[in-house]
This record gives structure tokens, sequence and C-alpha cells, in this order.
């Protein structure tokens, strides 16, 4: 019966050390999607910028474009 307990005992603290190490795991993992997330909405806004500067330079060319051949 005693070695029946200390065997539960034993399975129980290697049990409760799993838990821990996957807790920790999973915690880590949180960590990284959270920065992968910040650094994708990052680079979405470096796109739309770039997007919007694009457009504006048609437009002056587009514009420059129009006006020289009167030069």
């Amino acid at each position: 019966m005693q070695s029946r307990v200390a065997s539960s005992v034993v399975a129980t603290d290697t049990m409760e050390e799993k838990f821990k190490q996957v807790m920790l795991t999973n915690a880590q993992l949180d960590n990284d999607k959270q920065k992968l997330t910040y650094e994708v909405d990052l680079l979405k806004d470096q796109l739309a910028d770039s997007e919007e500067r694009t457009i504006q330079l048609e437009h002056l060319l587009s514009h420059t474009s129009r006006v020289r051949p009167c030069l």
C-alpha cells in the first residue's frame, strides 16, 4: 500500500512538472504570437504608407508630364 502511495506521489509530481513546462511553453508561444502580430501590423502600415506615396508620386508625374510640353 505504501509503495502505491509513493508511486502516486511521484506520478503526481511528474505530471505537475510537465504541466508547468507546458504552461511555460504556452506563455512563450503567446508572447511570440503577440510579437509577430505587432510586426505584421507595422509592415501593413509601412505598405499602406508606401502605396499612398506611390499614388502621390504618380499624380505628380502625371501633372508634370502635362505641364512640361507647354514649357
